[in-house]
């Protein structure tokens, strides 16, 4: 039976492992083919189909052992018998996948030597456990719905991916093909065919990896990258390029031969194409103006690399950016270089560069023409021949010090011969940039002042000629003070006493002993009351003339509380006063007390006697805010007067009403004027006639 069976067995058989070789050696030596059916096709179905063959020979085999063992005969299953079961059994145990026989409970009751390679259990170690115990947690769920499925289609073969744990403790990954033989009578199986595929699995997650960074790369660039076939057209486009141009990729790919490069630059980019494609892997550079799909133009710096000769990219690599700023700066830059060349060019101020040893690297024009030596007269001198010699040691000692300390800037006004001879005031600012990139030079800015120092000069010699003349000035002020101190008193005493007499010698004789008439009584009377009057002149005149003269003792005073002492004073002095006196509440003023006391009492005064004729006559006393300064106010609703007359309000003697209608001297609001000026305030008056009058003043300059 054995002898018979064996030739028909060997050929299909020889035949099988041969294609399963190539498919093995396929898949070894290309990893990246691993996922194509049909060498899974070649390379793992045959395997359950020689294994599927043996299986079916060693049941039967079992068999045939079965009923010799029932005739007593005695012999082991497939060893050493010279049959063709024995080959396939050989098959199995040498399959380089891993074999594993379970039964509808997913318990192994089979496993091949290659699958203890695999996962380093041995056949004892797995026999009769679940199969599940094996795969990782994570897996379990997905693994047991394939089985189902697998389970619900007999016959059919299915495919699946898991992780199950090495003997060692690790996992690895296991792809495997699953055939449902449960509906076999002699098999009654399902047959597991796997391999371990983490290395490909790995291989593959790496590869993934990569690609992902390369991408995260080219897509997240500020830069452009762009794929061009040999028609210029875009193969692939990161999205910066999108980003720069504004065209989209549906737009670009119908503009072709370099129709949104600026007419102007064409044939450039055009010549440098043709040299990236006559010189592979080699960067091209150009620079070229771009029209940006809004319309306008943008400046694009780019590289081509010709990469047509890797299969990988089959393209024209081209990396861009967009410089338009940066032109444009350039431009500024020059433009800038430009102006400032032609400031200082055509400057009357004097501007030279020198090198650390002294030398001269630039002189503006204006030197030549302020000094009258031309730059070949200069070179034929030496740096210092043309300083006054008591400025030398000074810029000697100075140059050392100046050029040893970068950043460091000194001014000083110096003397320079001119070519005539005479010297030039020179005001300069000497700076050392030597380590300054760009200029790398030691600085000097110099005007020319020649004029400001004779000015200076005629001044000194002006001043001290003024000085002189205070001093004389001064000393005559000085003698007419004394003599107005001289005529104060005269007047205080020899003006007063006459007066006195006159007034005197009135009311003696205007006594009822003397029985004089009516008419000559008025007559004493009137000399009398004027010969008062006068002597109130000239008490009033004494007062304004020592103001004058009296120095200011200057505190902080409580406005309330002097206002309160004016108040009470008037009401003292006026006691048939009808005026009702209202007073806000003040702010505190550095100021001399007694002056503005008096400026209080003055101010009051004239309120109640121009509102006295007023039926409800009323005064107010406040402070307001004008250009944010604080200014104290009288106000009353008196006779007023006629603005167009304000001018002569506080000048002394003058008067804006009649005498017989308000008593006064014409001197209390000059005096009041005065003592404000003295505190370096302002005064001044809004009235209207019949409407009354506001007094405003402030204190300070603030």
């Amino acid at each position: 039976m054995a002898t018979s069976e064996k030739p028909g067995i060997l050929v299909p058989a020889g035949a099988i492992l041969l294609v399963i070789a190539v498919s093995l050696l396929l898949v070894y030596l290309f990893p990246a083919i691993n996922n194509v059916l049909w060498v899974y096709a070649l390379a793992v179905l045959p395997g359950l189909t020689i294994a599927f063959i043996a299986l079916m020979h060693y049941r039967q085999n079992n068999k045939t052992l079965g009923s010799e063992r029932g005739t007593g005969q005695t012999s082991k299953p497939l060893e050493g018998e010279k049959d063709g079961k024995a080959f396939f059994f050989y098959l199995i145990q040498n399959n380089v996948d891993g074999i594993a026989l379970i039964d509808e409970h997913a318990k192994v009751f089979y496993q091949s030597p290659a699958a203890e390679k695999i996962s380093g259990f041995t056949a004892e170690e797995v026999m009769g456990r679940d199969g599940f115990e094996f795969m990782h947690p994570d897996d379990r769920g997905k693994v047991a719905a394939f089985f189902g499925e697998v389970m619900a289609e007999p016959g059919s073969t299915r495919q699946i991916q898991y992780r199950s744990i090495h003997k060692d403790g690790h996992y690895m990954w296991i792809e495997a093909n699953v055939l449902n033989l449960l509906h076999n009578e002699e098999l009654k199986c399902i047959l597991v065919n796997y391999r371990d595929i983490t290395e490909h699995i790995l291989t593959e997650e790496k590869t993934r990896l990569q690609e992902r960074r390369f991408r995260a790369l080219v897509e997240n660039d500020f830069d452009a990258i762009v794929i061009l076939d040999e028609h210029t057209r875009p193969v692939y486009r990161s999205p910066a390029a999108m980003r720069i141009t504004g065209y989209s990729s549906e737009a670009r790919e119908v503009q072709g031969d370099f129709g949104f490069i600026h007419p102007d630059d064409v044939e450039n980019v055009r010549l440098r194409w043709e040299e990236a494609l006559a010189n592979p892997l080699k960067p091209v550079y150009v620079t070229a103006k771009v029209i940006h799909a809004k319309g306008h133009t943008i400046w694009t710096e780019n590289v081509f690399t010709n990469f047509f000769s890797d299969p990988a990219i089959n393209g024209m690599v081209v990396n861009y950016r967009d410089i338009t700023q940066r032109i444009h700066d350039e431009e500024k830059l020059i433009q800038s270089e430009l102006l400032y060349r032609a400031v200082v060019e055509n400057s009357i101020d004097l501007v030279m560069l020198f090198d650390k040893t002294g030398q001269i690297k630039y002189r503006s024009p204006s030197v030549a023409k302020l000094t009258g030596v031309s730059n070949e007269e200069r070179m034929q001198r030496k740096g210092f021949d043309y300083f006054h010699p008591e400025d030398k040691a000074f810029l000697v000692s100075g140059w050392g010090k100046l050029r040893d300390n970068p950043g460091v800037t000194f001014t000083q006004v110096i003397r320079v011969m001119h070519k005539d001879g005479h010297y030039l005031h020179i005001e300069c600012s000497i700076a050392n940039h030597l380590n300054t990139p760009g200029i790398e030079a030691v600085v000097f800015n110099g005007r020319d002042i020649t004029e400001r120092k004779m000015a200076e000069e005629q001044i000194r010699a002006l001043n001290e000629l003024l000085e002189k003349k205070v001093e004389l000035r001064t000393a005559q002020l000085e003698t007419a003070n004394k003599e107005l101190e001289a005529f104060s008193y005269s007047v205080s005493h020899d003006l007063k006493a006459p007066l006195r007499i006159i007034e005197g010698y009135a009311k003696l004789l205007a006594r009822p002993k003397n029985n004089l008439s009516e008419e000559l009584k008025r007559d004493l009377m009137v000399i009398s009351e004027n010969a008062i009057r006068m002597e109130h002149l000239i008490s009033a005149l004494l007062n304004f003339s020592r103001l004058g003269r009296a120095p200011l003792h200057k505190k902080m005073v409580d406005m309330n509380e002097m206002l309160a002492g004016a108040v009470a004073e008037i009401k003292a002095t006026e006691p048939h006063m009808k005026a009702e006196i209202k007073v806000g509440d003040l702010k505190s003023a550095l100021c001399d007390p007694t002056l503005i006391y008096r400026v209080w009492i003055n101010l009051l005064h004239n309120a109640v006697k121009y509102s006295r004729t007023m039926e409800n006559p009323r005064v107010e006393v406040g402070i307001t805010e004008i250009d944010s300064r604080h200014v104290y106010y009288v106000k009353d609703n008196g006779v007023g007067f006629d603005m167009k007359n304000a001018d002569r309000l506080f000048n002394v003697f003058h008067r804006l009403h009649k005498e017989t209608d308000f008593e006064g001297t014409g001197v209390g609001l000059a005096l009041v004027n005065s003592i404000i000026k003295k505190h370096d305030g302002r005064i001044w008056a809004e009235a209207s006639e019949g409407h009354g009058a506001v007094f405003y003043f402030t204190i300070g300059s603030e």
